[in-house]
């Protein structure tokens, strides 16, 4: 195992997140198959196997958190060819609101299959501390991933219980009219949603409109 604390950009295209407490990531880069360990700062603490890093990760996790706990958490899930730093000024605002602990978990979009990315997702939120209650905020793809994951939880195993702390999900507010240029209003109904909303944004900022922030907050609060 290498063990050179270095900068890092924090994931952007080529890094996942399967684990996630107190802003530590472990993290499997998906082109070349290689993990490592990132502090809440991005600096790599350690790199090697998947099971070196655990270790790693976990000895990290005790040095800087131990014994937390989280009693909710809002996972916010980037879309495709985008980075964590696309929900920053949502997890800001969410903060400032004393709306859970905000979470951006960092995919590699563009390198790796839906169920992939949702299989890392489920680990992730798995094995996260305590037992919060979870809300997510998904953004184009991310909200992809959220429902493969959420299928493959109802048909392979529950063991952490983690619908039944599932609370509420936003996924994709759109613009007045047709669509967002990128995908149509009619594509986004989805049964059993609780509320629709349409925002004059485009679809790539919508993370970044105000007016979405907000009703997100007042979603989330209900």
């Amino acid at each position: 195992m290498q063990n050179w604390k270095t900068k890092t950009l924090g994931g952007m295209q080529f890094w996942t997140d399967y684990r996630w407490n107190s802003g530590c990531r472990l993290q499997k880069n998906e082109l070349m198959k290689n993990w490592r360990v990132l502090d809440a700062k991005n600096i790599r603490q350690a790199s090697g196997t998947r099971d070196e890093c655990t270790i790693a990760f976990s000895e990290l996790v005790e040095s800087v958190a131990k014994n937390v706990c989280y009693d909710h958490v809002v996972l916010l899930m980037h879309g495709l060819m985008r980075t964590p730093r696309s929900m920053n000024s949502l997890a800001n605002y969410l903060t400032s609101q004393g709306i859970g602990v905000p979470i951006a978990p960092s995919y590699a979009s563009s390198q790796a299959s839906i169920g992939v990315h949702a299989t890392a997702f489920r680990e992730l939120v798995e094995s996260l501390p305590g037992q919060p209650r979870i809300d997510i905020v998904g953004h184009s793809m991310g909200n992809i991933i959220v429902r493969h994951a959420i299928a493959d939880w109802q048909a392979l195993g529950d063991p952490k219980q983690t619908l039944t702390r599932m609370k509420h999900m936003v996924s994709n507010p759109l613009v007045d009219g047709q669509g967002d240029f990128v995908v149509s209003v009619e594509e986004t109904h989805l049964d059993g949603a609780a509320i629709e909303i349409e925002v004059p944004a485009l679809h790539s900022f919508l993370m970044d409109t105000p007016s979405v922030h907000e009703f997100i907050a007042k979603f989330l609060r209900s």
